[in-house]
């Protein structure tokens, strides 16, 4: 799968969430490690949609970081 695409598709979720280019919480090593996490669960889940998958693992990123 197209990493780029990925990277902008796991960006524009966080935007769903209110947050912006300015106050996206994302360093490098954090999107590589929700690309992982992205590719694992499509491994796993391989009937998911894709935009699905990326939704749980930035939800689980944003509801993690917060507390």
């Amino acid at each position: 799968m197209n990493e780029a695409l990925i990277k902008n598709m796991i960006r524009n979720c966080f935007y769903q969430y209110h947050y912006t280019k300015e106050t996206l919480p994302l360093s490098e090593s954090d999107y590589r490690r929700l690309l992982e996490e992205i590719w694992k669960m499509q491994r796993d889940q391989p009937d998911a949609e894709l935009y699905e998958l990326i939704e749980d693992v930035v939800y689980e990123f944003i509801t993690n970081s917060n507390q």
